[in-house]
């Protein structure tokens, strides 16, 4: 199974491909109840091809969890294409290609689509032992982006006992820590 992969795809396929015998032993437990949430509020400003909430909660089922991972990835990953330029100005392709093959794991699994797509360019270029300079820059404002659409997403306070908001972190830089 190839990732990112659409947990109710793959059971999908495995039950399509599971003998009749056993199938009624696992369609029972498709049924049961999840403790899935949606995101509670998706600022309007945030683009879906930068950071797609609905489908990273479909993926984190919780979204405390969820906000703690994307917090970590924009710590993690906040200076990674000044990094990615200086293994490249040491020529350590190997490195620079298993960061960006990372950082492209990570973001798929964080429902960042741009991001996914150009830092698995980046990874295969560098793989081929093609010049990537160009993707550089791309890279460099499509992390921005989504760093921001991150920033803006864990600002937003959280809505409990019927929508009254517990806290607001207008300070999108704080978030992040």
């Amino acid at each position: 199974v190839a990732k990112p992969f659409e947990v109710p795809g793959v059971i999908a396929t495995i039950l399509r491909c599971t003998p009749v015998r056993y199938r009624r032993e696992l369609e029972p437990t498709l049924d049961a109840p999840t403790n899935a949430t949606a995101p509670g509020f998706v600022p309007e400003a945030i683009d879906p091809h930068s950071l797609d909430m609905p489908k990273g909660m479909t993926y984190w089922r919780e979204e405390p969890v969820y906000k703690r991972y994307l917090a970590q990835f924009a710590r993690r990953y906040c200076s990674s294409v000044e990094k990615l330029e200086a293994q490249i100005a040491k020529h350590d392709f190997v490195q620079a290609c298993a960061d960006m093959h990372r950082m492209s794991g990570a973001a798929a699994s964080l429902a960042m689509p741009n991001l996914t797509r150009i830092a698995a360019q980046i990874a295969e270029g560098l793989r081929q032992g093609l010049e990537i300079s160009g993707l550089l820059a791309d890279l460099r404002l499509i992390l921005q982006k989504t760093l921001d659409d991150v920033a803006d997403y864990l600002a937003q306070g959280e809505a409990v006992d019927g929508g009254s908001v517990v806290e607001t972190n207008t300070d999108a830089a704080a978030s992040l820590q």
